[in-house]
């Protein structure tokens, strides 16, 4: 398995502007295209599962959340899984 490829990540300090969907896009790169995520809320985190495995995903990088152009809002990478 390549270990800079990953599906999982947690995320933390979380800052809402719309409501938080359990199917969405997220971004964790400013450059990338929103890829499909399935949500789940973590007590005080959110993790997200990306439909497909993600390269590089790093620890106090953002994650940014979407409906189509809406950003829902995102966090900060804690954990990457």
């Amino acid at each position: 398995k390549d270990k800079t490829m990953n599906d999982t990540l947690v995320a933390s300090n979380l800052n809402w502007i719309g409501e938080l969907k359990p199917e969405c896009s997220a971004k964790i790169r400013s450059t990338q295209t929103p890829v499909e995520v399935q949500v789940e809320k973590d007590g005080e985190n959110i993790i997200v599962h990306f439909k497909y495995m993600q390269k590089s995903i790093a620890k106090g990088q953002s994650v940014v959340l979407y409906d189509n152009d809406i950003v829902l809002g995102g966090g900060i990478i804690t954990e990457i899984r």
